[in-house]
């Protein structure tokens, strides 16, 4: 179980986020989720936005934010709970995720994927049918931090200028590493641990 007490992430304002502006110009990508204040979140695209700065939005925890900004996210990465909280549409299988990613997709979102947990990740960037990229096979200890591992490994893979395909395939087998260990943070793998996993797979290591 995880509990979410946003504290000091609340009371991040525009004020702060500005002071990370070079940062942002500077960036390959970024990534945000709902864990912060909104205007944290809205002050980040704006910005990435100015700069050209492809935008991952990962809407977890959900909240209530802005639609008007999706227009400016690369890549949403919602859930099934979080599509459903977007889309209205409830999430069990490809078919029903196309559902969902075509009613997000056209509040302007450039490419969504929604993360199915074991299942593994629906892709969807505008053509008729998506695409649908499984999970790999792990023995799952603990899946709390999952999406944050999908999220870090997706931004890695885009950031190192891989395919949209190529790097939702590289953040599954970020989630599945992590789920093979207790905890969140502690259970993230190691650049290597995901190169060796990739290799026993046949797969290319970004």
């Amino acid at each position: 179980m995880l509990l979410v007490a946003l504290g000091a992430c609340r009371k991040i304002t525009e004020a702060d986020v500005m002071e990370a502006e070079e940062v942002i110009k500077d960036a390959n990508i970024v990534l945000l989720q709902l864990e912060t204040s909104i205007e944290a979140v809205v002050t980040s695209v704006k910005l990435a936005q100015k700069y050209n700065v492809p935008v991952i939005l990962n809407p977890a925890p959900y909240q209530e934010f802005p639609k008007e900004i999706l227009k400016y996210i690369s890549y949403i990465t919602p859930n099934e709970t979080e599509a459903f909280e977007l889309s209205g549409i409830e999430v069990k299988d490809p078919q029903t995720a196309l559902e969902a990613a075509k009613k997000i997709y056209h509040m302007g979102v450039q490419s969504v994927i929604i993360t199915m947990g074991g299942q593994g990740a629906f892709l969807y960037t505008g053509e008729k049918e998506g695409k649908f990229i499984p999970s790999y096979k792990v023995e799952a200890i603990d899946t709390t931090g999952a999406g944050d591992a999908f999220n870090g490994g997706l931004a890695y893979a885009l950031s190192k200028g891989n395919s949209i395909i190529e790097a939702v395939q590289f953040a599954n087998s970020v989630a599945a590493l992590s789920v093979t260990k207790i905890g969140n943070a502690p259970a993230m793998p190691y650049k290597e641990d995901i190169e060796n996993f990739l290799r026993g797979k046949g797969l290319l290591i970004p």
